[in-house]
């Protein structure tokens, strides 16, 4: 299944990155920070399960930027929501 929301015009490429699917081939898509930023934003119409799987596989991804998270939560204004998120699970890993 997939949810589509839209996003402002000058939000939409925030988070951008190229990467290679297992194929080879080269895509864009939004790094780890930006899909927790969507996942949050749109916490109502998300199955719980889905919103605690990502934050937990994001929580213990040695790749994550919790700065550019937090960079990302200032501009689509959660940041109040991702941070009490992250007192939340800092605690529970």
């Amino acid at each position: 299944m997939v949810n589509v929301h839209q996003v402002k015009k000058e939000l939409h490429k925030i988070g951008v990155v190229e990467k290679n699917t297992d194929m080879g081939n080269s895509v864009y898509v939004y790094d780890m920070e930006r899909t927790i930023c969507d996942i949050v934003r749109d916490r109502k119409r998300q199955d719980p399960e889905i919103f605690s799987k990502a934050w937990k596989f994001y929580i213990k991804n040695r790749l994550k930027d919790i700065w550019k998270l937090r960079d990302y939560a200032n501009i689509f204004g959660i940041s109040e929501r991702i941070e009490s998120i992250l007192e939340v699970l800092v605690y529970e890993v």
